[in-house]
């Protein structure tokens, strides 16, 4: 959290499907929408989570009053 903080990024991996999600490890039926810290972690995974990847910086601003309430409309 720190890190964030201090960057004021989070990283998306977007594909030809959205942004990156895997089916949850804990909730049958769900999935997990993915978020780096690290623009390197991203760019590492990117490959493995989605098809035509690109890595997306989100302002820490835009994941606070954006991403994070249309994720929990999902809900």
């Amino acid at each position: 959290m720190r890190k964030v903080v201090a960057s004021r990024t989070v990283w998306a991996v977007a594909g030809a499907q959205g942004v990156a999600r895997l089916p949850s490890s804990t909730r049958r039926a769900r999935e997990t929408t993915l978020f780096w810290v690290e623009q390197s972690d991203a760019e590492q995974a990117a490959e493995k989570v989605a098809q035509e990847p690109r890595v997306k910086p989100i302002s820490l601003a835009d994941f606070l009053h954006e991403v994070l309430p249309r994720l929990r409309d999902l809900d």
